[in-house]
């Protein structure tokens, strides 16, 4: 609203700089409607990447759960993380090593994940997450021993108490119990010199005392059916180990465990020579690997059948099984291939995609410094152009204010005009007195040729008394309120002298000692008063200029002509006549 009382340079700037924001908002708002995906999650918290990883992982939807703990592992490549965000990307990079060694198969990809992150846990004194890597590096060592056929399970056992230790000393009972699990399995062996395990019994037993549920029930089980193992009490340790497979938790990679404690079973059923048990073991565990398309554990018991049917002499089973568990261990080596080689694919997208989410982050930041920058333009202009309309509001209510007290003051004149011109016809009823004021006037111009000479004193030696100055000044003022020749360019006192027969000195002594300025005050007076009549909507002077209106009462300049008006209305002549024409549409 108040753009209207603005300079026009200042309103066109206060325009562009309004379409500038305007186009600044549409660019930050068409910034933040980026549909690219990974964009979305770059914004995403770490720890709901974390959960939607683990929910991808429930739901079988594999390499979704790797974009999302790639997403958080990348921040620490991309050294885009904080202090707090460490442990959420160690929990990241060992997630992505389970999943490399579980259902890709691609061990060597696990083993640097979870190597990296050992290392990241132990730089940072992240403790307190070593325990569970120190336990997956055991398992993916474990299965590259079974990969290379070997026996020697000192360096997997060696991890595992790391990780049992470690757990023991920080009270994590649960990684505790998984170490232990662990531990009893590659124990059962009995050729493991080093595999001797009852101290970790012991303190494990004691360190979760009264503690018997999902993996810490599962791990006393497991300590329970190897102590019966060891004292050759096979037909207690097989039940005690279908006892323990009832207890295994709800999760995803639970079938893991059922498949490993189904595998001790039937290697006490091969010890035992109770093979068709042992084959039936087998069958049992190979329906579970299948419906969970465990291809590393289908492998594993491709080999275990055929390793059975050799004790057994049956040479044609033996070979059936053996192929079978080529063509298995084949695929299987593949798979590893092929997830590295996706992996490789994979990775390269996703860093494509970082590339881009970094350009457009770099854009958005850069429009929101566009954007907060032209805000601040916008608040201080704002804040000016209200400090100018307040201060324009101030201005217009004086010159108002002034207006008005002006515009009261001439209707006051010009009643006192009218009344003046009743005193005149009153003047005409003492026309008897006449002679008597020629007889003074005589005098007076007696005495005025005795003055002559005398003419450089002025009016202390003038014996113009009083009521002749007041009587003079009456005639001046009757001049200057009918008369239009005032208005004229080059009107003087001379003239005027002339127009109320009396000399200029005369003229002059009365206008100082009765109006109190001189000649040029009196009659600029006038002449403003006129101009203000004009100015005010007289329809003779409509659609003239300030300029025309100045010339038209008498005024050569119009500077001159603005600096009196102003001095005297206290409003420049614009100022007046706009005021003026407001005032009478408020009328109309």
């Amino acid at each position: 609203m108040y753009l209207l009382f603005l300079h026009p340079v200042m309103a066109k700037f206060f325009l562009s700089t309004f379409m500038l924001l305007l186009v600044s908002v549409v660019c930050h708002a068409a910034a933040n409607d980026v549909s690219d995906e990974f964009y979305r999650l770059r914004n995403i918290d770490n720890k709901t990447l974390l959960d939607k990883g683990y929910k991808c992982i429930e739901e079988a939807k594999y390499d979704s759960s790797m974009i999302y703990y790639s997403m958080v592992v990348n921040r620490y490549y991309d050294n885009s993380y904080a202090k707090k965000d460490l442990p959420d990307i160690i929990k990241a990079m060992q997630n992505l090593g389970i999943i490399y060694m579980t259902f890709s198969y691609d061990y060597k990809k696990s083993y640097e994940y979870l190597l990296e992150a050992k290392e990241l846990a132990e730089r940072t004194k992240s403790y307190e997450k070593l325990p569970n890597i120190y336990n997956c590096i055991a398992n993916i060592l474990q299965l590259s021993k079974d990969d290379a056929n070997s026996n020697d399970a000192s360096e997997v056992i060696a991890m595992l108490r790391k990780s049992f230790n470690m757990s023991l000393k920080l009270k994590d009972t649960q990684t505790l119990a998984l170490a232990m699990d662990n531990l009893v399995m590659l124990s059962f062996n009995k050729s493991q010199n080093s595999s001797n395990i009852s101290n970790e019994i012991k303190l494990f037993r004691k360190a979760c005392a009264g503690m018997n549920k999902g993996e810490i029930r599962q791990a006393f089980l497991m300590c329970s059916a190897y102590e019966a193992y060891k004292q050759n009490n096979f037909q207690k340790a097989v039940a005690i180990l279908e006892q323990s497979i009832k207890t295994v938790g709800d999760n995803p990679l639970a079938y893991r465990g059922i498949l490993s404690s189904q595998g001790l079973i039937t290697k006490i059923y091969v010890e035992t020579k109770q093979y068709d048990k042992a084959i039936a073991s087998i069958n049992t565990a190979l329906g579970i690997a299948r419906k969970n398309n465990s291809l590393d554990f289908i492998t594993t018991l491709y080999r275990d059948l055929s390793d059975v049917y050799k004790e057994m002499g049956n040479t044609e089973l033996a070979n059936k099984w053996e192929l079978e568990y080529l063509r298995s261990n084949e695929k299987l080596q593949g798979e590893g291939q092929l997830a590295s080689v996706k992996n490789v694919k994979f990775m390269r997208e996703l860093n494509k995609a970082n590339e881009q989410v970094k350009e457009l982050s770099e854009k958005r930041r850069l429009q929101n410094i566009v954007f907060c920058c032209v805000l601040v333009v916008m608040a201080v202009i704002g804040g000016l152009l209200y400090r100018i309309y307040r201060a324009n509001r101030k201005i217009r209510s004086n010159n108002r204010h002034l207006y008005r007290n002006y515009v009261e003051m001439l209707d006051k004149e010009e009643r006192a005009r009218e009344r003046r011109k009743i005193d005149e016809r009153r003047i005409a009823e003492l026309e008897e007195k006449l002679h008597d004021m020629e007889n003074v006037a005589v005098a007076v111009a007696a005495d005025t040729d005795a003055k002559d000479a005398v003419q450089k004193t002025k009016y202390q030696n003038s014996r113009m008394t009083g009521d002749d100055a007041k009587e003079l000044y009456a005639a001046v003022l009757g001049v200057m309120e009918n008369s239009a020749e005032i208005y004229k360019l080059g009107f003087n006192v001379d003239r005027l002298s002339e127009l109320v027969h009396s000399r200029t000195r005369y003229v002059s002594q009365a206008i100082n000692q009765e109006y109190g300025a001189n000649f040029n005050s009196l009659l600029n007076e006038y002449r403003i008063k006129e101009a203000c009549r004009r100015l005010a909507g007289n329809p003779d002077y409509a659609n003239m200029t300030i300029e025309g209106i100045a010339e038209s009462v008498g005024f050569k300049s119009r500077t001159n002509f603005g600096a009196l008006f102003k001095s005297i209305t206290g409003l420049s002549p614009s100022a007046y006549q706009k005021i003026s024409r407001m005032e009478l549409s408020y009328t109309e």
